[in-house]
């Protein structure tokens, strides 16, 4: 691959991994409702974890740029639970 930066695309599966187990049914409903970011090939649903962690930023979870910076997966995953949480109405 020849861009600056190397994408990181996963599918439905390596999205609920990396927003701490969120079921793939929910996942595909937000994709049809259209409330995350996603791309197709074909049938097959993928994910930019770059997009999904501006999505992610952009729906106002206040997350410490410390945080952040010392466990992007766990920061991540703790801003997708408060977003998530607001998403399903819960």
């Amino acid at each position: 691959m020849n861009s600056e930066r190397e994408r990181r695309l996963v599918g439905v599966g390596g999205l609920s991994d990396y927003l701490g187990g969120k079921s793939s049914h929910t996942i595909r409903s937000w994709v049809r409702l259209r409330r995350v970011p996603f791309m197709r090939a074909s049938r097959m649903l993928l994910f930019d974890l770059d997009e999904i962690d501006r999505w992610l930023a952009a729906n106002g979870c206040a997350a410490s740029e410390a945080a952040a910076a010392a466990a992007p997966g766990a920061a991540a995953r703790e801003i997708a639970s408060q977003i998530l949480t607001e998403v399903d109405g819960r």
